[in-house]
């Protein structure tokens, strides 16, 4: 029982990481933090595309990295899920 309920404590995490990156550009321009969320917002307003291209690139990275760790993990919790060779 303890295996299925891991599921949804796997997920939510993995999903809200997205969340959580995307809203530092909101927490760090707010208290001027020094972070990548105030470094895409900084690039967006000087216009450098190439930094606001670099900073969305590493936040989808990290948004599919934690989505690949989670879909990993949906295996190992729950054996029904793996696939084998044909029977």
């Amino acid at each position: 029982m303890l295996r299925n309920a891991l599921l949804p404590t796997v997920t939510v995490p993995a999903t809200q990481r997205g969340y959580m990156i995307g809203g530092l550009v909101v927490v760090e321009t707010l208290f001027h933090y020094q972070g990548i969320g105030s470094l895409i917002y900084n690039a967006a307003k000087a216009k450098d595309f190439p930094m606001l291209e670099a900073g969305v690139l590493t936040i989808g990275v990290i948004y599919t990295a934690a989505n690949l760790i989670a879909d990993a993990l949906y295996v190992v919790l729950n054996p029904r899920l793996r696939t084998g060779g044909a029977r």
